[in-house]
């Protein structure tokens, strides 16, 4: 047996080998508070044989999400999450060899997905600031990309691109007619998105999750948005069905109540402020986000941060980004109460 050679440089990391499921889990971006007891009431309610015997029925979903962004249905095509998005896109709008952009770092499986399909990827740094060599972005749009992708907010620095800059991406890709993903997975934290740049420019592709603020990462949610010509074109190369057929009642359950997720966000940003304050208080170092995470400089806290976390069954990342920060989900304030009393011992 054969296997592609470009294949060995891509490393993956495998499954964690124990549950987080009775973790405060402060460390992958996830909703961190409890569904109301009504909503799983009404989602069990839902559950039948019908419902777990047959195919997945997705025509309602889009619908409720074509009225909430003023969209026809044939704007929207559902996917597996971001990810799922990411893939169908690199495998339609691409060969090998060919030249993409992207953020680096960014969304782990942007990268993936690229090498995967043997793509030249032209990548754009942050410095230790995290400013985005806005700069280089530009350039690199001028040496004959086949594909743009850019995470605005871009995850784990969440950081935007600043609008002069985007501008000049959305004039110079449709000028030369390149494909433009901007991944929006935390736009209801950010609450600023392309969309109303659709009609306009042909080549923009905007990718949304419900995985994040709507909360629903288990179930694997999320779909593009564009042209009517593109997500046709787009059609041919998704699954035979694109979510399960709980992920689509979960997902309809919360767009008809949506003040579950208005909440969510005032109540974390709010969560976001108060941590902020504290650290500003504390003369510790860190990064604001236009995301539901922040980012500390690992210089002034304690490294038995994370035993004392995980002591009290709190997951918070042990990644350090650019040597510097880690990062930590917030949510709302009953949720973060033990972390906050975990970090005040831990400040150097």
């Amino acid at each position: 047996m054969k296997f592609k050679s470009h294949i060995k440089k891509i490393k993956r990391v495998n499954y964690v080998n124990f549950s987080r499921l009775n973790f405060t889990r402060l460390d992958k971006n996830e909703k961190i508070d409890n569904f109301r007891k009504k909503i799983i009431s009404n989602l069990k309610d839902k559950i039948n044989s019908n419902l777990l015997a047959s195919y997945p029925e997705v025509s309602k979903l889009i619908n409720l999400i074509s009225k909430n962004f003023n969209l026809s249905v044939k704007n929207i095509l559902l996917t597996a999450g971001i990810d799922g998005a990411l893939k169908i896109i690199i495998d339609a709008l691409t060969e090998e060899k060919d030249k993409v952009v992207i953020l680096d770092p960014t969304f782990a499986m942007t990268k993936i997905y690229c090498n995967l399909a043997n793509l030249t990827i032209l990548k754009v740094n942050y410095d230790k600031n995290l400013r985005l060599n806005n700069v280089k972005l530009i350039q690199n749009l001028k040496k004959r990309p086949k594909l743009v992708i850019l995470s605005n907010p871009n995850s784990p620095t969440g950081t935007v691109i600043e609008k002069n800059y985007i501008s000049e991406i959305i004039k110079i890709t449709k000028k030369r007619n390149i494909p433009l993903v901007i991944d929006e997975a935390y736009y209801e934290f950010h609450g600023k998105s392309l969309i109303n740049y659709l009609k306009k420019n042909k080549n923009l592709f905007i990718l949304r999750t419900f995985s994040k603020a709507f909360g629903i990462a288990g179930v694997r949610v999320g779909y593009i948005i564009s042209s009517k010509q593109n997500i046709q074109y787009l059609s041919k190369f998704k699954p035979m069905y694109e979510v399960n057929s709980i992920g689509i009642e979960i997902a309809k359950l919360i767009l008809k109540n949506k003040k579950i997720v208005k909440e969510y966000v005032r109540n974390t940003l709010l969560s976001k402020k108060k941590l902020l304050n504290f650290l500003k208080q504390k003369n510790v170092d860190y990064k604001d986000t236009r995301a539901n995470f922040v980012l500390i400089d690992k210089n002034k806290i304690n490294k038995k941060i994370f035993n004392d976390c995980k002591k009290k069954n709190i997951l918070i990342s042990s990644k350090i980004f650019f040597n510097k920060f880690i990062r930590v989900t917030v949510g709302p304030q009953n949720e973060m109460r033990v972390f906050f009393n975990i970090l005040k011992k831990n400040i150097n």
